[in-house]
Protein backbone atom coordinates (compact mmCIF):
# COMPACT_ATOMS: atom_id res chain seq x y z
CA UNK A 1 0.00 0.00 0.00
CA UNK A 2 1.61 3.16 -0.86
CA UNK A 3 0.62 6.01 1.26
CA UNK A 4 0.88 9.70 -1.12
CA UNK A 5 1.40 12.14 1.91
CA UNK A 6 4.38 10.91 3.65
CA UNK A 7 6.62 12.45 0.57
CA UNK A 8 5.13 15.64 1.36
CA UNK A 9 4.99 15.52 4.84
CA UNK A 10 8.89 15.03 4.72
CA UNK A 11 9.68 17.80 2.59
CA UNK A 12 7.26 19.77 5.27
CA UNK A 13 9.25 18.30 8.17
CA UNK A 14 12.78 19.39 5.67
CA UNK A 15 11.25 22.86 5.37
CA UNK A 16 10.61 23.61 8.61
CA UNK A 17 13.67 22.45 10.12
CA UNK A 18 15.69 24.48 7.53
CA UNK A 19 13.73 27.44 7.90
CA UNK A 20 15.89 28.84 11.09
CA UNK A 21 18.69 28.50 9.53
CA UNK A 22 18.19 30.10 6.63
CA UNK A 23 16.26 33.34 8.91
CA UNK A 24 19.71 33.76 10.91
CA UNK A 25 20.28 37.59 11.89
CA UNK A 26 23.98 38.16 12.62
CA UNK A 27 24.42 41.45 14.99
CA UNK A 28 27.91 43.57 14.65
CA UNK A 29 28.58 45.51 17.37
CA UNK A 30 32.19 47.83 17.58
CA UNK A 31 35.11 46.82 20.14
CA UNK A 32 35.76 48.93 22.74
CA UNK A 33 36.39 52.62 21.23
CA UNK A 34 39.85 54.72 22.48
CA UNK A 35 39.24 57.97 20.77
CA UNK A 36 42.15 60.22 21.21
CA UNK A 37 40.65 63.65 21.57
CA UNK A 38 43.07 67.01 21.37
CA UNK A 39 44.46 68.57 24.74
CA UNK A 40 44.46 71.74 23.90
CA UNK A 41 41.80 74.45 25.15
CA UNK A 42 38.13 73.58 25.61
CA UNK A 43 35.30 75.47 24.01
CA UNK A 44 34.05 77.78 26.58
CA UNK A 45 30.29 76.82 26.96
CA UNK A 46 28.39 75.52 29.44
CA UNK A 47 26.52 72.55 27.08
CA UNK A 48 23.66 70.12 27.33
CA UNK A 49 24.22 67.07 25.43
CA UNK A 50 20.91 65.59 24.24
CA UNK A 51 20.97 61.93 23.83
CA UNK A 52 17.61 60.85 22.21
CA UNK A 53 16.24 57.70 21.73
CA UNK A 54 16.21 58.32 18.05
CA UNK A 55 20.66 58.48 18.52
CA UNK A 56 20.44 55.05 21.09
CA UNK A 57 18.29 52.83 18.22
CA UNK A 58 20.41 53.98 15.62
CA UNK A 59 21.58 51.01 13.20
CA UNK A 60 22.16 50.05 10.04
CA UNK A 61 20.79 47.11 8.31
CA UNK A 62 20.46 45.18 5.17
CA UNK A 63 18.05 42.22 4.58
CA UNK A 64 18.67 38.54 2.79
CA UNK A 65 15.88 37.21 0.62
CA UNK A 66 15.60 34.14 2.91
CA UNK A 67 14.65 36.52 6.27
CA UNK A 68 17.77 37.09 7.96
CA UNK A 69 20.32 39.31 7.03
CA UNK A 70 22.90 41.90 8.66
CA UNK A 71 22.66 44.77 11.49
CA UNK A 72 24.99 47.28 12.78
CA UNK A 73 23.87 48.31 16.31
CA UNK A 74 25.75 52.11 16.34
CA UNK A 75 23.40 53.81 18.42
CA UNK A 76 24.28 52.18 21.85
CA UNK A 77 27.89 53.30 20.78
CA UNK A 78 27.41 56.19 19.59
CA UNK A 79 25.62 56.98 22.88
CA UNK A 80 28.18 56.02 25.10
CA UNK A 81 30.84 57.90 23.06
CA UNK A 82 29.02 61.37 23.23
CA UNK A 83 29.41 62.54 27.03
CA UNK A 84 33.03 61.46 26.43
CA UNK A 85 33.59 63.40 23.01
CA UNK A 86 31.27 66.55 24.87
CA UNK A 87 33.57 66.57 27.68
CA UNK A 88 36.74 66.89 26.06
CA UNK A 89 35.16 69.67 23.62
CA UNK A 90 33.44 71.56 25.75
CA UNK A 91 33.88 73.65 30.01
CA UNK A 92 31.09 71.96 30.97
CA UNK A 93 28.59 69.40 30.06
CA UNK A 94 25.41 68.47 31.62
CA UNK A 95 23.67 65.46 29.89
CA UNK A 96 19.79 65.34 28.77
CA UNK A 97 17.32 62.82 27.71
CA UNK A 98 15.01 63.40 24.56
CA UNK A 99 15.17 67.54 24.91
CA UNK A 100 14.59 67.38 29.10
CA UNK A 101 15.58 70.62 30.83
CA UNK A 102 18.59 70.45 32.25
CA UNK A 103 19.41 70.22 35.97
CA UNK A 104 21.72 73.52 35.35
CA UNK A 105 21.63 76.60 33.61
CA UNK A 106 23.54 75.94 30.15
CA UNK A 107 24.07 78.25 27.02
CA UNK A 108 23.44 75.79 24.38
CA UNK A 109 22.06 72.08 23.71
CA UNK A 110 24.12 69.92 21.23
CA UNK A 111 22.20 67.15 19.79
CA UNK A 112 24.04 64.37 17.52
CA UNK A 113 22.16 62.66 15.35
CA UNK A 114 23.23 59.56 12.62
CA UNK A 115 22.08 60.72 9.55
CA UNK A 116 24.11 58.07 7.63
CA UNK A 117 25.83 54.33 7.94
CA UNK A 118 26.82 52.48 5.23
CA UNK A 119 29.49 50.04 4.19
CA UNK A 120 31.52 50.27 0.79
CA UNK A 121 32.31 46.56 0.12
CA UNK A 122 35.79 46.02 -1.40
CA UNK A 123 35.84 44.71 -4.93
CA UNK A 124 37.76 41.77 -4.61
CA UNK A 125 37.79 39.15 -1.65
CA UNK A 126 41.21 40.87 -0.24
CA UNK A 127 39.91 44.23 -0.74
CA UNK A 128 39.55 46.11 2.37
CA UNK A 129 35.41 47.15 2.89
CA UNK A 130 34.69 50.65 4.55
CA UNK A 131 32.27 51.98 6.57
CA UNK A 132 30.79 55.45 6.28
CA UNK A 133 29.11 57.29 9.74
CA UNK A 134 27.84 60.55 9.23
CA UNK A 135 26.60 62.56 12.44
CA UNK A 136 24.65 65.99 12.61
CA UNK A 137 25.59 67.81 15.04
CA UNK A 138 22.87 70.50 16.00
CA UNK A 139 24.04 73.48 18.42
CA UNK A 140 20.41 75.26 19.44
CA UNK A 141 19.93 78.01 22.32
CA UNK A 142 17.34 77.51 25.10
CA UNK A 143 14.50 78.63 22.71
CA UNK A 144 15.73 76.26 20.17
CA UNK A 145 16.92 78.16 17.94
CA UNK A 146 19.56 76.86 15.54
CA UNK A 147 23.12 78.34 16.20
CA UNK A 148 25.43 76.04 14.32
CA UNK A 149 25.05 72.95 12.32
CA UNK A 150 27.36 71.07 10.76
CA UNK A 151 27.53 66.71 9.71
CA UNK A 152 30.88 65.00 9.85
CA UNK A 153 31.65 61.90 7.77
CA UNK A 154 33.95 59.39 9.91
CA UNK A 155 35.24 56.23 7.71
CA UNK A 156 36.55 53.20 9.08
CA UNK A 157 39.04 50.66 7.09
CA UNK A 158 41.26 47.80 8.14
CA UNK A 159 41.21 44.28 7.41
CA UNK A 160 39.89 43.12 10.83
CA UNK A 161 36.55 43.28 9.97
CA UNK A 162 33.15 44.98 10.03
CA UNK A 163 33.54 45.08 14.13
CA UNK A 164 36.58 46.49 13.41
CA UNK A 165 35.56 48.95 10.79
CA UNK A 166 32.87 50.21 12.91
CA UNK A 167 35.24 51.02 15.61
CA UNK A 168 37.30 53.05 13.77
CA UNK A 169 34.67 54.76 11.79
CA UNK A 170 33.17 55.88 15.50
CA UNK A 171 36.28 56.81 16.80
CA UNK A 172 36.93 58.90 13.18
CA UNK A 173 33.88 60.93 13.43
CA UNK A 174 34.15 61.44 17.30
CA UNK A 175 37.92 63.06 16.49
CA UNK A 176 36.42 64.80 13.19
CA UNK A 177 33.45 66.42 15.16
CA UNK A 178 36.02 67.40 18.33
CA UNK A 179 38.15 69.45 14.92
CA UNK A 180 35.18 70.76 13.54
CA UNK A 181 33.52 72.36 16.52
CA UNK A 182 37.57 73.57 18.36
CA UNK A 183 37.84 75.36 14.50
CA UNK A 184 33.89 76.64 14.17
CA UNK A 185 34.09 80.43 13.52
CA UNK A 186 30.56 80.27 14.49
CA UNK A 187 30.55 78.53 17.66
CA UNK A 188 33.78 81.07 18.58
CA UNK A 189 31.39 84.25 18.08
CA UNK A 190 28.99 82.53 20.19
CA UNK A 191 31.59 82.30 23.05
CA UNK A 192 32.31 86.03 22.61
CA UNK A 193 29.04 87.19 22.41
CA UNK A 194 28.48 85.29 26.05
CA UNK A 195 31.55 85.78 27.30
CA UNK A 196 33.14 89.19 26.24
Amino acid sequence: MKRPHLGSYLRTLLLVGLLPLASCTTTIKPGARDTHYAAGEKIHLKLALNLTDELRNAKWEQRALTGGGTVMAVGPALTQDAPQFARSTFMEVVEINNGSSPSKPVDATLTPKMAFIGIDYGQTMFSNDTITIKLEWTLADQAGNVLWADTVTGKGVSKGGFAKDLKLALEDVFRKSQDTMLSSQAIQQLVAKKYP
